[in-house]
């Protein structure tokens, strides 16, 4: 076969394999290791006839709600004026079609969507609902970017299915960890105090408590993700292959949902722990010991004896979760011990990542 032949057959598959290559890492939670990628502007792109759709209908509200039945509608007419001649200019400077769509969207394009309903929206020096309507026109930007720009549903897709397919291994490694930890919690649980505090104290002063302790896990995680990246990166790639800002921060991203959701294991499963131990053993004869009120939110009998399950059991039961996944964030996010635990797991999966990423830089620098 000719070489004319050959040469536009090897590029097509040269291509093919690029769009496979970045499939691929999109399906990991990974798409920032697709070069030329801007998770803003390309996502955005895709994403601009819904969000031109919602940047509608709010300048319609705004317009309706501010004016006018016959100024609102002279407004209307006239800002659809004043958008198509824009967008056809716009096209005309560029050499496009006349009203076709946009190639490529940007922060000044974001900026023009979050803020002109939210300016529309003051009326009488009332500046609450433009505030509003800024909050929400960069939540939906925010959830648009994160979520499917920097790969957030694939990332919980992917921590998830490696959660669940190696359940075993992972259960293995909370309790080799948490021995220690549950020793702590379980000394706790029988102190009198403990359940005095449960009893007595304020249901805002309890989800204090408890807010605070889940702050500080999700705290650790933040702060010792970095670290394992950093520690893999310099494993697994040379000097010149270092990832860039973003893709550092979107592998990052997708060890601390990982690690999240291995948070919420130990949070459950401690949880189940206390709770069934607080059942099986904590009964009112304990309660009338320590002079406490048991609010019983259900009981029933077996073998002769009564066995409650009561509000108290409760928050004891999940304020030493939270701190059982404290101390294990702490434990698997500082020590030695912690990180290679964490790493035996994702490490050969980055590796793999890695090595076609790898080909797929190769395959982009072929003619």
């Amino acid at each position: 076969m000719s070489e004319e032949h050959t040469g536009p057959a090897r590029g097509e598959d040269t291509a093919r394999r690029l769009e496979a290559d970045e499939r691929y890492f999109r399906r990991q939670g990974l798409p920032t290791l697709i070069e030329d990628y801007s998770a803003t502007e390309d996502i955005l792109t895709r994403a601009w006839p819904w969000l031109a759709v919602l940047f509608l209908v709010q300048v319609m509200r705004s317009i309706a709600t501010s004016w006018t039945p016959r100024m609102a509608g002279a407004i209307l007419a006239g800002s659809v004026c004043a958008i198509l001649a824009a967008w056809a200019l716009v096209n005309r400077w560029k050499s496009r079609r006349l009203f076709a769509p946009p190639s490529r969207l940007g922060w000044w394009s974001a900026a023009v969507f979050v803020l002109v309903p939210s300016l529309m929206r003051m009326s009488g020096g009332d500046v609450m609902p433009a505030l509003r309507h800024v909050a929400f026109n960069v939540a939906v930007c925010t959830l648009v970017v994160g979520v499917i720009g920097w790969g957030l549903a694939q990332t919980l897709a992917w921590a998830l299915l490696r959660l669940i397919a190696d359940l075993g291994r992972q259960l293995v490694i909370v309790f080799r960890q948490m021995a220690a930890i549950f020793l702590f919690c379980f000394l706790l649980f029988f102190t009198q105090e403990m359940w005095q505090f449960a009893t007595v104290s304020d249901p805002v002063r309890f989800r204090t408590l408890a807010g605070v302790l889940a702050a500080f896990a999700l705290l650790m995680v933040v702060a010792g993700t970095p670290r394992l990246t950093r520690q893999l990166e310099g494993d697994l790639l040379d000097e010149s292959e270092r990832l860039t800002w973003g893709q550092r921060t979107n592998l990052t991203l997708l060890f601390a949902v990982r690690q999240s959701l291995q948070l919420c294991v130990i949070l459950l499963v401690a949880f189940a722990v206390f709770a069934v131990l607080s059942v099986a053993v904590v009964g009112q004869e304990l309660y009338a010991a320590w002079d406490l009120p048991p609010a019983v939110v259900d009981s029933f009998r077996y073998g002769g004896q009564t066995y409650i399950l009561t509000s108290a059991g409760q928050r004891v039961s999940l304020v030493l979760s939270l701190a059982a996944a404290v101390n294990f964030a702490v434990l698997s996010l500082t020590s030695a011990e912690g990180r290679e635990n964490f790493l035996e797991g994702v490490e050969e999966e980055i590796r793999a990542v890695f090595e076609r990423r790898r080909s797929y830089l190769r395959a982009r620098l072929r003619p």
